[in-house]
Formats: structure tokens, sequence, C-alpha cells
């Protein structure tokens, strides 16, 4: 990955490492642009979509007004957001 931070997991990494918990809750302000539900979100799309830089999808995320999301975890398709 171009210009990533060696001190800092890669995105895909981070959301492997979640996976372990079957479902996790996020709760988070529409203003949370950095918040892990973002860049989880962003990383699914990026790859989703062939995307070279998953901090630019995840801003699309963090412009949405959600405040309580459940993401399902699973080892077939990834993540996926429940509403």
């Amino acid at each position: 990955m171009q210009g990533h931070n060696p001190a800092t997991p890669p995105l895909g990494a981070q959301a492997k490492s979640l996976r372990e918990s079957r479902i996790l809750v996020f709760e988070r302000s529409s203003a949370d642009g950095q918040s892990m539900l973002a860049l989880l979100q962003g990383a699914d799309y990026a790859n989703a979509q062939g995307c070279s830089d998953p901090h630019a999808a995840a801003d699309i995320y963090a412009q949405q007004p959600v405040h309580l999301v459940l993401l399902e975890l699973d080892d077939v398709d990834g993540l996926q957001v429940l509403e």
C-alpha cells in the first residue's frame, strides 16, 4: 500500500481481526468522519469498487447521518450493514 504507515495495520487486517466477533455495534455522530465504522465501510466499498484509496471511500460514508449501525461480520460476505 503506497504511503501506508507501518505502525498501523492496513484496513484489511483491521477488518479481519474484527471478524472474531459475530456482531459488533458502533455508535457515532454524523460529524465523526474518522470513526472505525466509516473506515470499515470505506474499506468494504473500496474493495467492491476496486478503489485504490479506502480513506477517500470512507469519506462517503462519514457524511451519512448514522447514529447506530449493526455490522454483521461473516467469513463469506465480509462486512454487511444491517439497518
